[in-house]
């Protein structure tokens, strides 16, 4: 698989994921080959783990490899744009594993707002006052970080409502059509 350098949640599940469910008829007859940081980011294992995939190779960086024969799934051509039909399966898709593997949803009212926490880009300066503010008309705030990325999807889809800025409104493409963003 081939990325960009903006890894973080919202790119990995808007454009790679989409790309292997391009593929994934084929999977169990493919390597994945994926930069060696990423077996240490939580959200890439996980939501790799429904996909019956033969391997993962992980390379080194710095490291050039040889590959006779490559399945490369079309790159989107534009950041921006979606196939609302992919995007629905795959939101099918994870919502059904999270349920099967007996994840349970986070105990959130259903209005959700996802706070930005540590992150320094595109910070909040009265976030506070925002969370309090949120509280009276009954919303949940979290951290989307402090949960697996199976139990995001549950809280997505249960939500009647998601607020955030930057990746967390990633989520609300496992939120239930009618819902609000």
């Amino acid at each position: 698989m081939i990325h960009h350098p903006w890894l973080n949640y919202y790119h990995w599940l808007t454009e790679v994921i989409p790309r292997i469910w391009l593929v994934k008829d084929i999977l169990n007859e493919v390597i994945f080959l994926l930069p060696d940081y990423y077996k240490n980011i939580k959200f890439v294992q996980e939501s790799l783990k429904p996909f019956s995939h033969k391997k993962i190779e992980y390379i080194p960086n710095g490291y050039n490899i040889r590959i006779d024969n490559a399945i490369i799934p079309q790159i989107k051509p534009f950041c921006s744009s979606y196939d609302p039909d992919v995007i629905n399966e795959i939101r099918s898709f994870y919502i059904e594993y999270a349920k099967k593997s007996k994840t349970k949803a986070p105990a959130l009212n259903n209005r959700i707002y996802i706070m930005r926490g540590n992150n320094m880009r595109r910070e909040i300066l009265n976030e506070e006052d925002l969370i309090r503010i949120l509280e009276k008309y009954d919303f949940s705030s979290a951290r989307a970080e402090s949960f697996s990325f199976p139990e995001q999807v549950l809280f997505s889809e249960n939500a009647e409502c998601l607020i955030s800025n930057g990746s967390g409104l990633t989520n609300m493409h496992y939120m239930k059509e009618g819902s609000t963003v």
